[in-house]
């Protein structure tokens, strides 16, 4: 535990210090040499297909962690360490994806050097945290706890992928090992926790997480709204591209303690391994609902875009309501263990 907990911190400082002062001189002044590192990287036909083909097989947002999460989850012996990459995964989508990525804002390196060839398409959200990079080191972490065989091999994957990410021009090297650092704590932590076999007290914890994640992102949000005329600035836009953009940014920072909500509601149920609840949960919900009332909107409405977005959020409500109920049912109760 104490040693996760140094790990963690540590992120958490990394992230303090690059995140102090996002303003128009913080790149390329700021991060030359970490630019100049990316530069220097020796780039080749046969090694863009090898990262290219490293980078789908992670996923968009690490959906190859997930795939084998649930993989572990069938057989009981491997439940456990199915059980923790499930876990380790979760807790990073929530602390980097959701929470570091928004309030550190730091612009990707393709999105400051626009010449540079990518070869995929240009990402649109932040740098800091690399979630790829933590996704990949805490499941391989996460399996090195339970099987040490399996774990190495895991971790040469990982550092493959965290690796393509920065041949791919898409991190820093401070963004990559902020989110190593992330996943490994993160993934001490949570081993540390599953071994303790402590099932009497699963709901209140599970309240301490929602509350958690709801209060921390509450702050997030309100640091947000209260800088979310200073994020648009740093890109090179018209001034109605960037009041649009602050305006979404808003949207964003008000819903956000309630997509946490929704979020940490989701990934309890999950941790039963209740994947057929969270599918209905979570992607038949999207299509049913969000797109189908985005695309009437669109569509057959003169509705702003900015009031469209908010809608849209709204209807998360339907998923925190139908979220507490299964929870506070206690369905995902059980032990995979």
């Amino acid at each position: 535990m104490k040693v996760g907990a140094i790990l963690f911190g540590l992120a958490f400082i990394i992230a303090g210090v690059i995140g102090i002062r996002q303003d128009d001189t913080f790149l390329p002044t700021k991060a030359v040499m970490e630019i100049s590192f990316l530069y220097a990287i020796p780039h080749t036909a046969v090694l863009d297909r090898f990262f290219l083909s490293v980078t789908k097989i992670a996923g968009s947002y690490g959906q190859l962690w997930m795939i084998v999460a649930v993989v572990l989850l069938v057989f009981k012996k491997t439940r456990r360490a199915g059980v923790a990459v499930l876990l380790a995964y979760a807790s990073v989508f929530l602390m980097g994806q959701l929470v570091l990525k928004n309030l550190i804002s730091r612009p990707r390196p393709c999105q400051i050097d626009l010449d540079f060839a990518l070869l995929v398409s240009r990402p649109s959200s932040s740098s800091f945290p690399s979630t790829h990079s933590a996704w990949a080191f805490g499941a391989a972490t996460a399996l090195f706890m339970q099987h040490r065989k399996t774990g190495v091999a895991a971790f040469i994957a990982a550092a493959l992928i965290a690796f393509s990410r920065l041949y791919m021009f898409l991190h820093y090297p401070t963004d990559v090992l902020a989110g190593i650092a992330l996943g490994i704590a993160i993934s001490i932590i949570i081993g540390q926790q599953l071994g303790a076999r402590r099932t009497e007290n699963i709901r209140q914890e599970a309240a301490q997480h929602v509350f958690a994640a709801v209060a921390l992102c509450t702050a997030v949000g309100t640091v947000m709204f209260a800088l979310a005329g200073v994020f648009p600035r740093l890109y090179n836009t018209s001034g109605d591209v960037q009041a649009l953009a602050t305006s979404l940014i808003r949207v964003s920072a008000l819903w956000l303690p309630m997509y946490a909500c929704e979020t940490a509601f989701y990934f309890i149920i999950r941790s039963g391994g209740k994947v057929l609840v969270t599918f209905f949960f979570d992607s038949a919900f999207c299509w049913i609902c969000p797109v189908p009332i985005a695309f009437i909107l669109a569509h057959f409405t003169g509705v702003p875009i900015v009031q469209m977005y908010l809608i849209i959020q709204l209807t998360g409500i339907i998923k925190i309501i139908s979220g507490y109920i299964l929870v506070r049912k206690g369905i995902w109760i059980n032990d995979l263990t």
